[in-house]
């Protein structure tokens, strides 16, 4: 992928949805083969447990560039300028960097810092802001109105606080109510109850389907218990959004591991065809 006259291969330690795969994205150890032309070869590394994968792969890829940089959130990369393709796959977009909010659990404030930082609003339609709500109305505005323009559904996965929702932002995401996909808001404090729930309901009222609104619903966090995780998952269910269970892993954590006790009722909750055939059936049989 070409960068500021720069040939650049990216290399990723996992996977995910949102990994890019062009051409120039690669996974594992250099090819056999005909190896690709670059100028550099950055290794871009999203969790902590792959931290020993990914400085293995920049060893390999070392042998053959003469610039490797390995970097990523597993290693609190500052983030800058968004550059669209470049780390996430085309469609992802992101407009602001930080957070005010510094909660414990999250290392977006430490990495980016906790003011606002408002980056030019690049086309995508899939919105991976921190916190966008927390940005100034008329940089929201704006982001709003190039999401209506995109040729795919919506998707705002990230930055939906509830405690920050107002009217003014529920009437511009039920102006692109016919274009949206998902909307994640997140439960991720016994405090957030209230918010939650206000917000879940206001913007069911403004017109979005059970099916559009979802929450991530932090879980495993100290002394958290299976039972009580599921509690707050059905009462999401039941008050009108989606919840998606995320179970909390340290930044020290070595390996990406669900304790046992977990599995179940994570799976329980694991998608949105098992959550609605679940709640239907149980309902049906009450």
């Amino acid at each position: 992928m070409i960068v500021n006259g720069k040939n650049i291969l990216r290399v990723f330690p996992t996977k995910t949805r949102a990994t890019p795969d062009d051409v120039d994205a690669y996974f594992d150890d250099p090819p056999a083969l005909l190896l690709p032309e670059a100028d550099e070869v950055h290794v871009s590394c999203l969790f902590s447990w792959d931290k020993p994968k990914a400085e293995r792969l920049a060893e390999e890829w070392g042998q053959y560039y003469p610039i490797v940089k390995v970097g990523g959130p597993a290693y609190d990369a500052f983030g800058g300028e968004f550059i669209p393709g470049l780390y996430l796959r085309h469609g992802y977009t992101i407009t602001s960097r930080g957070c005010p909010n510094n909660c414990g659990f999250c290392m977006v404030t430490r990495r980016e810092g906790a003011a606002m930082r408002l980056l030019p609003i690049r086309d995508g339609w899939i919105l991976q802001d921190n916190n966008i709500l927390a940005c100034p109305d008329a940089h929201v505005q704006k982001v709003f109105e190039m999401l209506a323009k995109q040729p795919e559904p919506i998707r705002l996965l990230g930055g939906i606080e509830a405690g920050r929702l107002t009217d003014w932002h529920v009437n511009l995401i039920a102006g692109i109510r016919r274009r949206l996909r998902w909307l994640f808001t997140a439960y991720d404090e016994p405090d957030d109850r209230e918010a939650v729930g206000d917000a879940i309901t206001r913007l069911r009222n403004a017109g979005l389907s059970h099916g559009q609104v979802h929450c991530f619903v932090l879980c495993g966090r100290g002394d958290d218990a299976p039972s009580q995780a599921y509690a707050r998952c059905q009462w999401v269910f039941d008050i009108g959004g989606v919840p998606f269970p995320s179970f909390f892993l340290p930044r020290s954590a070595e390996k990406r591991e669900v304790p046992k006790e977990w599995k179940a009722m994570l799976a329980e909750w694991a998608t949105d065809r098992i959550i609605f055939a679940r709640n239907k059936r149980e309902r049906t049989i009450a």
